[in-house]
Formats: C-alpha cells, structure tokens, sequence
C-alpha cells in the first residue's frame, strides 16, 4: 500500500520511464532508418524531386549512423541517467518503505505507553479524590489537593496528547 500510494515513488518511475526513453531515442541513431514514398504528385513542367533526380513511382531509402564518437557518447549519457533514475527509484522504495515501518513501531511503542498511562492516570484521580477527602476532613492542607488535582490534569493531557499521536500514525499508515 505503501509503495502504491507513494508521491516520491511514482515521480520516481516517471524519472525512470523518462530516462529510458531518452536512451531508446539516444540509441536509436544507430539502427537503421527506413523511409518510403512516392513521388506521384500533380504538377506543371518536369517535376524533379528533392534532391534533384527525376520523380519516381516507388521510393525506398536508408539511413543509418556507422560511427559517431559524440552521438555514442550522448547514447551513453542517456544510459547512465536511466541507471541513475532506476537507482533513485530504489532509494525512494527503501526510503518509504524505512519510514512506514518507523511509523509503525512508533504505532506500537505509543500503544503500550497508553495503557499504561491509563492506568496511571486512574491511580492519580484516585488519589487526587482521597486528598480531597482528607482536605475537607481538615487532615491536609488545600494546598496539597490542589497538588493531587493539577498532578491528575497534567497526567489526562498526556495521555489525551498520546491518543492523538496515535490516531495521526493510525491515519498515515492508513493513507
């Protein structure tokens, strides 16, 4: 799912369709080029053709590039761009695939600290009820359930931060 849904994935096999249809074009100098036509055609007077020669019924022609020192070495530029692209087309597969399996023990890291932070967060009401049964028994100053209050409130905002790293990890490794 990852890889499908990848942005940096995708423009990276764009890179690398690009790259290697620009080495098929570089190399296809080399091969052989066909062209045929005709040179049936109204005209006035004696037509001539292109180059000069009388006009002909059927024509075929060839083309092709033996040796060319500075065509062979754009032909081997484009062929070291498409490896290159093909290689950055792997660093971005490992690279997401790196960065959904951290998101992932992340996930799971976060999960277990929250049960855990439950469970602390139940303690600390629990004892912040008690400190306030004890301040209005008159046995300890209010000062100290203010304490027990503000150590139960800060323990909730943890533990409500934490549910939203994990619903933001959940939602991106759902994405």
């Amino acid at each position: 799912l990852t890889l499908q849904n990848s942005r940096a994935i995708q423009l990276a096999a764009i890179g690398v369709e690009r790259a290697s249809a620009e080495h098929a074009q570089a190399k296809s100098i080399f091969r052989p080029e066909v062209l045929l036509g005709s040179g049936l055609a109204y005209s006035k007077g004696f037509p001539l053709s292109i180059e000069g020669s009388a006009p002909s019924i059927f024509q075929v022609n060839a083309t092709q590039a033996l040796f060319d020192a500075n065509l062979r070495n754009i032909e081997r530029q484009a062929g070291a761009m498409r490896d290159a692209a093909a290689k950055n087309l792997d660093e971005q597969r490992d690279a997401a695939l790196l960065e959904t399996v951290q998101v992932y023990l992340d996930l799971v890291r976060n999960q277990r600290s929250l049960e855990h932070l439950q469970q602390q967060v139940r303690s600390l009401e629990a004892s912040a009820e008690l400190m306030t049964e004890r301040v209005n028994a008159g046995l300890d100053t209010a000062l100290e359930g203010s304490k027990a209050k503000l150590a139960a409130a800060k323990m909730r905002s943890s533990l409500k931060a934490l549910e939203g790293g994990i619903d933001r990890k959940s939602t991106r490794l759902n994405s």
